[in-house]
């Protein structure tokens, strides 16, 4: 099988080369083309394992800070990509069965689990398999990518006492605190971002 020399090396350094570890490292280079040579980047991916290791490992080059959420998070997405100056958020989410083995895979579990070593090959070649449609497959396929522009309230006329109502929670925010989300006003919280972002502007 075909690895790209960075992942194999990778793969190397972890001592498995696993589905969830090929797509962190796609999203990762994703992430790097769409924002090459620009400042003020930043990464946040919720602590799912081998994706984690994955999209950290393509990241030594950018320098793009990542943010790891803790454990007893559950965000509804795997990675966040920010450019806190022009806006623009890459939200990830991968669908689950993308990771997971296949029938033929599944069925060999069980001899694998005795060290059958047909079960082995077969579990071998079910992975392979899963590896090589990860890595050729075109990423709109691997995970959804949503596209959105986030960005904090740069008025300055007005009272900043106001308080305006956030377009997606109803809540009402001071203009200070203000964001917005594709266009609409909203409180920090619906902003689309981790709270260390939006604390820190």
């Amino acid at each position: 099988m075909l690895v790209p020399l960075d992942l194999s090396i990778l793969a190397q350094k972890v001592g498995r080369l696993s589905p969830s570890l090929v797509l962190g490292w796609r999203v990762g280079n994703h992430v790097r083309e769409m924002f090459d040579g620009l400042d003020e980047v930043r990464l946040a991916a919720a602590p799912t394992g081998d994706f984690l290791l994955g999209l950290r490992a393509t990241l030594t080059e950018s320098r793009f800070p990542l943010d790891v959420l803790p454990a007893e998070d559950e965000p509804d997405w795997h990675a966040l990509a920010w450019h806190a100056i022009t806006g623009t958020l890459l939200r990830f989410t991968f669908a689950v069965e993308r990771v997971a083995m296949d029938a033929r895979g599944a069925a060999a579990l069980p001899d694998v689990r005795k060290g059958n070593p047909y079960g082995l090959a077969a579990y071998a070649a079910s992975l392979d398999r899963q590896v090589l449609r990860l890595l050729d497959d075109p990423m709109e396929t691997l995970c959804r990518i949503e596209e959105h522009m986030v960005s904090k309230s740069r008025a300055k006329d007005g009272d900043p006492d106001v308080s305006i109502n956030c377009r997606r929670c109803g809540n009402g925010t001071l203009r200070t605190d203000l964001w917005y989300a594709d266009g609409a006003p909203c409180c920090p919280d619906c902003a689309g971002l981790i709270p260390a972002w939006t604390f820190a502007n």
